[in-house]
């Protein structure tokens, strides 16, 4: 969680939240998405 709030911190919030939805759509998984997130592929 700290590494989502980490890639989403710069962003202003509707941003993020297009940023997030965006990236959970491309991937099958929550493991996938976090494993993109914690590779430093989260935006």
């Amino acid at each position: 969680m700290r590494l989502l709030r980490r890639a989403l911190a710069p962003l202003p919030a509707a941003e993020a939240m297009q940023a997030l939805t965006a990236k959970l759509r491309q991937l099958k998984t929550n493991a996938e998405f976090l494993a993109s997130i914690k590779a430093g592929n989260g935006r």
